[in-house]
């Protein structure tokens, strides 16, 4: 009966070991895939980032901030903001992570690439839910290229592209699309809501 114990008590240690062993592999796992995708948004985003760090402010007064400008919770809520740093570690520009609400349902989750003079590097979806069709075309380089290289106080909808500010959605995919110029106009927003509340620290 000793011996039953002393075996079963065996079995147990090594399921036990067993089990630790897979949970650690897996969550070692999860933290390479998490920090490849994050290594990916900042290439696309800001690849000229030489180091990055989490920026801090109030995410009650930029909510605040963004309403004067039209965007409430239920356009964009800011999930949250990293200073992209230079080699002597000045602050360059953003990054600015934003859940943008689709008007008829879903959300697109875009990181986007901001420089201190507003100017837009890029953005990436990260995520985008209840993508009906050509809702995914907001992805494409087609449709991302129209922000990139641009310093605008803000970027509209618009049939023809009269100005840097004009945006032309993606046809079939208005909704998408204001969403994703939602998020943009939140990013440009952020930046400047950051440089005042900080005294003038994006230079």
């Amino acid at each position: 009966m000793k011996k039953r114990s002393i075996f079963l008590l065996t079995i147990c240690i090594i399921c036990a070991i067993l089990i630790t062993a897979g949970v650690l592999a897996t969550r070692k796992k999860i933290i390479a895939n998490e920090k490849k995708i994050y290594d990916n948004v900042f290439a696309e985003t800001f690849p000229s980032a030489y180091r990055r760090s989490d920026a801090s402010y109030s995410k009650f007064y930029l909510a605040e901030y963004l309403e004067s400008y039209g965007l409430d919770t239920s356009d964009v809520i800011v999930d949250h903001v990293i200073y992209a740093r230079n080699e002597l570690s000045e602050v360059k520009g953003l990054i600015v992570y934003v859940k943008c609400y689709k008007k008829y349902g879903g959300i697109i989750y875009l990181a986007v690439g901001i420089q201190n003079n507003g100017t837009i590097n890029n953005y990436t979806v990260l995520d985008i839910s209840d993508a009906k069709g050509l809702d995914l075309l907001v992805k494409e380089d087609s449709f991302k290229d129209q922000f990139k290289e641009k310093s605008v106080p803000q970027f509209v909808l618009s049939a023809e592209p009269y100005s840097d500010a004009d945006i032309v959605a993606v046809g079939g995919a208005e909704d998408a699309s204001q969403a994703v110029v939602n998020g943009i106009n939140a990013s440009i927003y952020t930046l400047e809501f950051i440089d005042e509340s900080m005294g003038g620290l994006l230079e």
